[in-house]
C-alpha cells in the first residue's frame, strides 16, 4: 500500500510538471532590415503565444542568431533548428510547410508604391494604364514571390541583389522603377538617402497577398495554437492595437488614405486557393471610392 502511495504522488508529480513546462519556440533573430519593422514579427508571434497561454500553457520565445535566408529557414524547421518562420506565402512555399493563414501584414505587403528618379516624374504621370506600365523596367530581389506575380501579368522585371543595390542601380538608371510595399518605401528612402529617387505619387498597385507565420509540418500543434492566439488577439483588439504602434504602418495607412492615386490591381497566381480572402476581419479594407485602373 505504501508503495502504491509513492508511485501515486510520483506519478502526479510528473503530471503537474508537464502542466507547467514551459515550451520553447524558437525563430530566427537574424533580420537584414534597417527599419523598426524588424521588431514587428517577433512582437505579434509573442502576441499570439501570449493569448493562446490559457489553452495551450506558457510558452518562451528563443531567438537563433544565425544568418539564414528563407530557404535556409525552411530546411531548418525541419531540423528543428527554429520553430517558426514569417514569409510571404505561395502554392510553392505551403508545399514545403504549414502554414499559419492569419496575414500578419493585413495585406499590405501587396500594396505597391513606385520607387522612381525624380526626373521620370513627368513620364510616370502620364500612365494611366496598365499596359503603359509594361513598356517600362521593374527591379525586384533576386527569389522575390513578386518576380512571378509581376511577371503573369506582363510587366517587364529585372532581378538585382538585396536593398543597397537594388536604390542604387535604380539610381543609376538601370531600370525604370521599384515596386515596393507601401509598408517598407518610405522608411528605406530616408536610410538610403539618395536624393535623386522619390515614390511616384501617382501610382499604386494592388495584387491579393500575405505573410503567414510557417512551422514544419510535423508541428501541427504548434500552428493550431498560433492560429487560436492570433485569432484571440483579432477579436479582442490587441493585434490591431500593435499593428498601430509601428510609425511605417502608420504612415502607409495615411498615405491610402489620399484620393488622389491611379490603382492598378494585378492577380496573384501564385496565392493558395486556401487563402482566406472572404474574412474582412483579416484583411486591410481599401477604401471603396478610389476607382481602379485595369
Amino acid at each position: 500500500m505504501k508503495i502504491l502511495c509513492v508511485l501515486c504522488s510520483v506519478l502526479l508529480c510528473l503530471l503537474s510538471y508537464r502542466n507547467y513546462a514551459v515550451e520553447l519556440i524558437k525563430h530566427n533573430g537574424i533580420d537584414q532590415t534597417l527599419d523598426e519593422q524588424k521588431h514587428y514579427f517577433p512582437s505579434i508571434l509573442q502576441l499570439a503565444i501570449d493569448k493562446s497561454v490559457s489553452k495551450y500553457g506558457p510558452a518562451q520565445l528563443v531567438t537563433i542568431e544565425l544568418p539564414m535566408p528563407q530557404q535556409r529557414q525552411f530546411k531548418s524547421l525541419d531540423d528543428h533548428i527554429i520553430d517558426v518562420m514569417w514569409t510571404m506565402t505561395s502554392n510553392k512555399l505551403e508545399k514545403e510547410a504549414l502554414p499559419v493563414r492569419i496575414p500578419l501584414l493585413k495585406g499590405l505587403l501587396g500594396y505597391r508604391v513606385l520607387v522612381i528618379r525624380k526626373n521620370q516624374e513627368t513620364q510616370f504621370s502620364a500612365i494611366t494604364q496598365l499596359e503603359q506600365l509594361k513598356n517600362l523596367t521593374a527591379v525586384q530581389g533576386f527569389g522575390w514571390a513578386d518576380v512571378d506575380i509581376l511577371r503573369s501579368n506582363g510587366l517587364k522585371v529585372e532581378e538585382s541583389s538585396w536593398y543597397d543595390s537594388i536604390y542604387k542601380s535604380l539610381n543609376a538608371g538601370y531600370y525604370d522603377y521599384f515596386p515596393r510595399s507601401i509598408l517598407e518605401a518610405q522608411s528605406e528612402l530616408a536610410n538610403y538617402s539618395f536624393d535623386n529617387l522619390k515614390i511616384a505619387p501617382q501610382h499604386l498597385l494592388i495584387y491579393p497577398t500575405a505573410i503567414y507565420f510557417f512551422v514544419s509540418k510535423q508541428n501541427s500543434q504548434l500552428a493550431e495554437r498560433l492560429h487560436y492566439g492570433l485569432t484571440q488577439a483579432i477579436v479582442d483588439g490587441s493585434f490591431e492595437q500593435l499593428f498601430r504602434r509601428f510609425p511605417q504602418h502608420i504612415s502607409a495607412l495615411q498615405e491610402l488614405a489620399k484620393q488622389n492615386r491611379v490603382v492598378l490591381q494585378l492577380s496573384n497566381p501564385t496565392l493558395p486557393a486556401d487563402t482566406p480572402l472572404d474574412n474582412p476581419t483579416f484583411w486591410y479594407q481599401f477604401p471603396q471610392q478610389k476607382k481602379v485602373k485595369l
